[in-house]
């Protein structure tokens, strides 16, 4: 019976070959549409759950609250977590990471040279802690060595090619390391990403007893660091944040040197930092909008699509009228009849996802995806066995319910009736169809209107200004203590070219600015309080080559020697959160340096996600200084010129 139904149906689709193709078509893109924002998705709801043991880990943030002012980190200092280990048997291991190195690190094989911009330093426990598939070598003792190197697939191919690297060296501007482990590359959808891992066990470690006073300095190089701890199931946030309490209670509460500043730290889970981090910054952190936006419109394109179908299987129906008729006069039932609809409506729909497979295949060669979703989607995953049969299901279940009203609506018609004038099925099948086509455009105009206003926005976001010019910009990377020293001699050569209309150094690249960094800052009393800054380095000429507009006061010079100390510049919201009536002039001063004299206001600029709110910034020359370091570390120093040109 079955055979005979499915041989009835194709034979019905070989003879409305137009209408088969329609109803198709319309079908296989609701498809498309639906299994692409589906794959982001799902890279978005399984973010960070690569991990075999994410449930079982934690990332230690920092809160820091001075005269009311909220500064939140996702670094501590560095030896929080083995202190927290020594004292709570709860705290099964510990792992480090440091981004102490430059954004942009050179490693050099023989000839063979490419800086990376993802290097970071971490424990030896890292491998132990957060799961890595294995290409070479053993990751148990992949960085006990402190010259040990553990790299990614792709940065040991860009090397070596095919071959087995292990037991060779890369260089940097300051070491040799040995290459231990190859590791597979960490999939998109994780917020931790590296290409190469150095060893913690080369980084210096300050005395115990200094590290209470790194945490309340904000030091970039002592509290730098990203802190996970792995607990045993059963141990939940809320016996973490008990844990971290009594932490607090008995080494920090009551020893500051600072009047009404207080510290917590926060234990959030693995699996929700992307989301619900308190301290999320970045593209590596999402944002719930866009979830539900994705969400919607996957959902009303599938049902738009399904109406659509449905709407057409009815009109179709309609001249089948006197077949239908015809079939129950010669015995046919309203069951056989009602299978024999469904049957041609779930074989239309598992069509249309073969259709709507080859379809995605043959747009992602012609659509960037990856670039219009903002994400790197891997398409490769419909083609798993699990995903394949989930679909298959789902077209199936699809196909029955927009098949079932058709069917049983016209398996319910009177066969004289339909014989004689081939009627409709009557008032109550035209109501439907007409709520069907009333709820299809409401949709459509609703997701349509939805489109064009987020073009609009991103448009918008596009041409915002920022409080700088953001084009015609170039950034040359300056490597060398030596070179790094004649910046000022590159700078009037290159603006002597006719090309270029302004060039400034800059310690770092635009929108980077540096962690929150506590300062004593004078108020009108003459008083100094501590202030959260956002800080930055820029050399002279920089305010002139970004666009950023001087308010009052005056910029940096290399003509004054003592600016590189003791000059610092300010924004607008710096000089209204500290109430200041007369800014030009008032100290400023970090709790273990000389004081600092403000020269300069600038119009605020947005440095940051436009979704967080604007916070002081201070500017200051850079004040790095290089005597008495090693050679190794003199040739790996590294500054940034920036070059406005003429366009």
């Amino acid at each position: 019976m079955f055979y005979s139904q499915l041989r009835i149906s194709l034979r019905t689709f070989r003879r409305e070959k137009f209408y088969a193709s329609v109803n198709l078509l319309g079908l296989a893109m609701g498809f498309m549409c639906c299994m692409i924002l589906g794959l982001y998705l799902y890279d978005e709801f399984t973010y960070d759950l690569h991990h075999e043991n994410h449930d079982q880990i934690y990332r230690i943030s920092r809160l820091l609250t001075i005269e009311g002012n909220l500064s939140v980190s996702d670094t501590v200092p560095l030896d929080l977590a083995s202190m927290l280990k020594r004292d709570y048997p709860q705290i099964q291991s510990y792992t480090r990471f440091s981004s102490q190195l430059p954004r942009q690190t050179l490693l050099r094989y023989e000839d063979v040279n490419y800086y990376w911009d993802n290097i970071r330093i971490a424990d030896d426990s890292v491998f132990e802690m957060f799961t890595h598939k294995t290409v070479y070598g053993d990751k148990e003792s992949a960085l006990v060595n402190p010259f040990s190197i553990a790299i990614s697939e792709s940065l040991s191919k860009s090397y070596f090619g095919d071959t087995n690297p292990i037991g060779r060296s890369l260089s940097s501007e300051a070491y040799e390391y040995l290459i231990t482990y190859v590791f597979e590359d960490l999939p998109e959808n994780s917020h931790l990403k590296y290409d190469a891992l150095l060893s913690l066990n080369l980084v210096p470690r300050n005395p115990e007893s200094e590290w209470l006073e790194n945490l309340l300095t904000y030091d970039q190089f002592t509290n730098s660091y990203a802190t996970y701890i792995s607990v045993p199931r059963g141990v939940n946030s809320e016996s973490l944040e008990q844990l971290l309490s009594d932490f607090r209670a008995r080494y920090i509460d009551g020893t500051s040197t600072l009047d009404a500043t207080h510290i917590d730290f926060v234990a959030e889970p693995l699996p929700m930092l992307h989301y619900n981090s308190i301290a999320a910054s970045g593209p590596e952190y999402g944002n719930w909008t866009y979830v539900y936006a994705m969400s919607s419109v996957a959902v009303f394109v599938l049902f738009v699509a399904c109406i659509n179908y449905m709407n057409l299987a009815i009109a179709r129906s309609l001249k089948r009228i006197e077949e239908v008729g015809m079939r129950k006069i010669l015995g046919a039932s309203k069951g056989e009849l009602t299978v024999q609809f469904l049957i041609e409506s779930v074989c239309f729909s598992l069509v249309a996802l073969v259709v709507s497979l080859i379809l995605i295949e043959f747009i992602a060669e012609l659509i960037p995806l990856n670039h219009l979703l903002g994400k790197n989607i891997n398409l490769s995953l419909i083609w798993t066995p699990g995903i394949l049969s989930a679909l298959a299901l789902s077209s199936i279940m699809l196909g029955i319910l927009t098949g079932l009203y058709p069917a049983c609506a016209f398996s319910s018609a009177q066969p004289i009736s339909n014989v004689k004038g081939g009627k409709s099925p009557g008032r109550s099948g035209a109501v439907a169809r007409y709520f069907l086509v009333f709820i299809q455009f409401v949709i459509t105009i609703s997701v349509i209107s939805s489109s064009l206003l987020m073009y609009k926005q991103m448009e918008f976001i596009d041409n915002m200004y920022l409080g700088f010019e953001k084009r015609n910009k170039l950034l040359l990377k300056i490597q060398g203590v030596d070179s790094i020293q004649r910046i000022p001699t590159l700078i009037t050569e290159l603006e002597r070219h006719q090309d270029v209309l302004k060039a400034a150094a800059v310690y770092g690249e635009p929108g980077q600015i540096g962690a929150r960094q506590t300062v004593l800052a004078q108020n009108d009393e003459g008083l100094m309080e501590p202030q959260n800054f956002k800080r930055s380095s820029i050399g002279p000429g920089y305010l002139e080559t970004i666009g950023i507009e001087l308010l009052q006061g005056r910029d940096f010079s290399y003509d004054r020697v003592s600016d590189k100390q003791k000059a610092a510049i300010v924004n607008e919201t710096a000089v209204r959160q500290l109430g200041w009536a007369d800014p030009i002039g008032k100290e400023l001063q970090y709790l273990d340096s000389q004081p600092m004299e403000i020269v300069g206001i600038v119009k605020d600029f947005n440095f940051d996600d436009l979704r967080t709110e604007m916070e002081p910034i201070l500017l200051t020359m850079d004040q790095r200084t290089w005597d008495g370091i090693s050679d190794s570390i003199r040739r790996a120093e590294t500054s940034t010129v920036m070059v406005s040109i003429s366009g």
